[in-house]
């Protein structure tokens, strides 16, 4: 079961980096704590953790849209971005459907 949940808590340190990066602390440090949340065997630590799985592929797919733009406009190649943020779109959201597995999905029923 632990070995599902490694890709979740991979998403939620990339998604920390992002914010770091930005400069936005307490969106780093929120995400950072995410992971523990799941300790909590309760249904709606799963949905929050679920949720915010959900919020960090919003956010990816903003930046990437954001980045692309400014790209285009300076007339700079964006073609890499483009694949960088698709792969790390696609990784969170497959991190998120492992949550969704029987297995974990059991241990959050109450």
């Amino acid at each position: 079961m632990f070995l599902k949940i490694i890709p979740y808590i991979l998403s939620c340190i990339l998604i920390s980096a992002h914010f770091l990066r930005n400069g936005n602390a307490p969106l780093t440090v929120i995400s950072l704590l995410f992971p523990f949340l799941l300790l909590i065997k309760k249904r709606w630590s799963f949905m929050v953790s679920q949720l915010f799985a959900y919020f960090s592929i919003t956010v990816w797919i903003y930046t990437m849209f954001n980045l692309a733009n400014e790209r285009i406009k300076l007339g700079m190649p964006y073609g890499k971005l483009i694949i960088i943020f698709s792969i790390v779109i696609v990784f969170t959201f497959l991190s998120s459907l492992l949550l969704l597995s029987p297995d974990i999905k059991k241990k959050y029923k109450k």
